[in-house]
């Protein structure tokens, strides 16, 4: 197990590099502006307008800006991660291009084939492959009709002079010739426009064009592979983005949520039965959903409403057994890590607020909604009693942890000091912490040690090494324990706090 470990740590090591070295523009305080354009008169002037609508509709201005000033200008990092044994690995860094018409350094020199290839297939005008972090794989169904809009409006927007930063990904991601074969087996089985479904409505074709096509929800929405494609038969039954849950919105999930409670979560953040949408989707709806018509939001929930999870919880059993069930289906992303802010499972601090509060109003928060939390947490195929069942096995966790011991207590746990932690990272951390071995900064130096601190806060960087069960590990993380699986964690907190009593002077970690 060390050994996977350590394999795991260094390829996160490897492949994160110093994506971790620049600021990504936080999604929850940046709202976009979108450029203000004289329209010209006839059809060139509804042209360009509904090219302006298919891209809000896509959600392209929140990648491809960094600042309301200069929309369209790129320079946006967003950080994937893959799934592998287990393990969130990060890979590295891509920034979104300069997509306004500045012929310098944007796409003013593109013409309407070039941006087909890209829109639809891909591929650059110089032939390269696209990063899938470019979402062809969703673009792929417009239409031609469509993407000539889109053109237009990309072309009358303003032009904004700004050079693009290369990706930080690893040299062996950088050979671009890879996504050939990625595009065999993810992509191209897939690829061209919508091809409605004649046995369905309008309205209902219309929905399953923006979901798979313009809005590509499935980019958040849906499982990945360690290959980072889409796991398509687990479509829209939810992952984590940013810290926050991206929720299972297939209608089995959605079975007791109304099409305008739906339009609601677009138009006013509003979760079903109380609270407020939160992280990436606020972003989704300000930049994007806000603008689009009420028939559109309609046709998008329509759509959802009709998709189908492939493993749908099968309710069984009672009391604990089916608590956990339905907490492992429906509750476990957000809960099991604290993401967006839900109390964390069998964390006594966490769940201390709620534990002092009526369990029948824990039932009704949980049954009706509140705060972050939605109705039922979406649970389609839940009842009342199944909900209470689920509550009652989460407050059992937290109960277990704070039940008094049926034994008598033993000596005190040893105070560890700062020659304690001396001692360790003589025998454990010089190894790489003397010689900046695999990324680590060395100690003594304050300045990367105070931007380990800035971003993460000392109790971060005590997780970062000690790795409690449920953490969600960072790139600039320790590997874990510092592969001393031995050590105690009040050892390992010693050493943390010996490196930064050595390396950030003003500052007395000895009295944490």
């Amino acid at each position: 197990m060390l050994i996977i470990r350590l394999i795991i740590s260094l390829i996160s090591l490897i492949l994160s590099s110093n994506a971790f070295a620049e600021e990504i523009r936080n999604p929850v305080e940046h709202w976009a502006s979108y450029p203000k354009i004289s329209y010209p008169k006839g059809d060139k002037g509804e042209a360009i307008k509904r090219g302006e609508y298919l891209v809000m509709a896509s959600d392209c201005i929140a990648c491809h800006s960094t600042d309301a000033e200069h929309p369209f200008a790129g320079g946006n990092g967003v950080r994937p991660d893959i799934p592998l044994l287990g393990y969130r690995v990060p890979i590295g860094t891509f920034y979104s291009p300069n997509i306004t018409p500045d012929k310098k350094t944007g796409i003013g020199n593109w013409t309407q084939k070039d941006f087909h290839n890209a829109i639809r297939h891909g591929v650059a005008p110089d032939g390269s492959q696209y990063y899938p972090a470019l979402p062809y794989v969703w673009f792929t169904k417009f239409s031609d009709e469509e993407i000539d809009d889109m053109y237009e409006y990309f072309m009358a927007i303003p032009a904004v002079d700004r050079e693009n930063k290369p990706h930080d990904i690893p040299f062996f991601m950088k050979w671009r010739e890879l996504m050939l074969g990625w595009k065999l087996l993810f992509f191209y089985p897939f690829d061209g426009p919508y091809r409605p479904d004649p046995t369905r409505s309008e309205e209902w074709n219309r929905g399953a064009f923006l979901v798979e096509g313009p809005a590509h929800c499935g980019m958040c929405h849906t499982p990945i592979t360690m290959f980072g494609s889409p796991q398509l038969d687990k479509s829209y039954t939810g992952s984590i983005i940013d810290g926050y849950a991206a929720p299972n919105i297939t209608g089995t999930s959605l079975k007791k949520v109304s099409v305008d409670e739906l339009i609601r979560v677009f138009k006013y953040d509003e979760v079903p039965g109380g609270g407020e949408v939160k992280g990436p989707m606020k972003e989704v709806n300000h930049d994007s959903l806000m603008y689009l018509k009420d028939s559109d939001l309609k046709a998008i929930s329509v759509y959802l409403k009709t998709t189908v999870d492939s493993e749908p919880l099968v309710i069984s059993g009672s009391g604990d057994a089916k608590g956990q069930a339905i907490y492992n289906k429906h509750c476990m992303n957000c809960h099991a890590s604290g993401a967006g802010g839900a109390p964390k499972y069998g964390d006594a601090n966490d769940w201390a607020p709620i534990q002092a509060q009526p369990v029948d109003q824990t039932y009704e928060h949980a049954i009706k909604g509140f705060h972050g939390m939605p109705a039922m947490g979406l649970c389609g195929e839940c009842n009342d009693d199944d909900i209470k069942a689920t509550v009652n096995y989460m407050l059992k966790a937290v109960s277990v942890t704070k039940s008094k011991p049926k034994r008598a207590l033993g000596p005190a746990p040893k105070n560890y000091t700062l020659d304690d932690g001396k001692q360790l990272y003589e025998k454990v951390c010089a190894s790489c912490h003397d010689d900046g071995a695999l990324n680590a900064p060395k100690i003594g130096d304050e300045k990367a040690w105070k931007q380990r601190l800035t971003s993460q806060g000392f109790f971060g960087l005590l997780n970062g090494v000690v790795h409690p069960e449920g953490y969600k590990s960072l790139p600039n993380d320790c590997v874990p324990r510092g592969t001393c699986d031995d050590c105690s964690d009040g050892q390992l907190i010693a050493a943390v706090k010996y490196i930064l009593y050595k390396s950030v002077k003003q500052n007395d970690f000895k009295l944490w």
